[in-house]
């Protein structure tokens, strides 16, 4: 049975990174139960990781909570270092989402020194940027913060060869182009990241940068913007489409982005 639970857990993980949510889930509740079954934590620990993880991504965030926090209280049974940080930093996504910016940066700036200690550029990055993000509505300050991360990222990213994580900033960095008047900049900026997105970079937020990409051509290329937000409009259709489950499609649906993207499309 253990066998059993870990080759679950696998292809949850595969159907996850995928985008395949309901897939995910339905991989990680069957592994979940054989670990229940047989009475071991630290494996229950990593399934309830990586639920509350997929269910981030779906937009469910108080349930995504109660399954990380729990999993974090179960950290010393999961005996996976880097498991342990993406339930940081996923945590750290889900006090951004509900708006408590002081708790979603300490969680990702601590997510960023333990990927840093540990030599997981990838992560401390992704933490990073997820924190320059979550500033880009805040105070003027927060926006000095949110450019001075994005830059940092998109500088070592690059060196790197990591295109999620130049997406990333190159997207926060558009944003703060686009508040400060600088449209020509912002478009610049975008392109880059959706060429990067056209190529298989940030599967599951690249659809931002798509569009935001629409938005910014409405007023110099309304053909390209208009099938830019159509783009945009397919991807977030077809994940809304793979959830059987009501309470994730409810959840996926009450997402502003999501919201915004599919009532832009009708």
């Amino acid at each position: 049975m253990r066998l059993e639970g870990e080759a679950l857990n696998s292809l949850g993980e595969v159907a996850g990174r995928g985008t395949r949510y309901q897939e995910a889930v339905d991989y990680f509740r069957a592994a979940l139960q054989v670990d229940r079954d047989l009475g071991d934590r630290a494996a229950t620990g990593t399934k309830l990781a990586n639920l509350g993880i997929v269910y981030t991504a779906i937009g469910l965030y108080r349930r995504a909570e109660r399954y990380l926090r729990k999993a974090l209280e179960l950290h010393e049974a999961i005996g996976h270092p880097g498991l342990l940080l993406e339930v940081v930093v996923n945590l750290g996504e889900v006090s951004a989402e509900h708006g408590d910016v002081q708790a979603a940066r300490a969680l990702l700036l601590h997510a960023a020194d333990m990927a840093a200690a540990r030599g997981d550029a990838r992560t401390e990055l992704r933490a990073r940027a997820r924190l320059a993000r979550a500033l880009l509505d805040g105070s003027p300050d927060d926006l000095d913060e949110a450019r001075a991360l994005a830059e940092d990222v998109l500088a070592r990213a690059r060196g790197l060869g990591l295109r999620t994580a130049t997406c990333r900033a190159l997207h926060v960095l558009s944003r703060l182009s686009e508040q400060a008047g600088d449209l020509a900049t912002a478009r610049k900026l975008e392109e880059e990241a959706v060429e990067l997105v056209r190529v298989g970079a940030a599967p599951i937020d690249g659809v931002l940068s798509i569009h935001h990409l629409g938005h910014l051509l409405a007023d110099v290329r309304p053909a390209e913007s208009a099938a830019l937000l159509a783009d945009a409009a397919a991807a977030v259709r077809a994940r809304l489409e793979g959830l059987r489950d009501e309470d994730l499609r409810r959840g996926y649906l009450a997402q502003a982005k999501v919201r915004e993207i599919l009532g832009e499309a009708e």
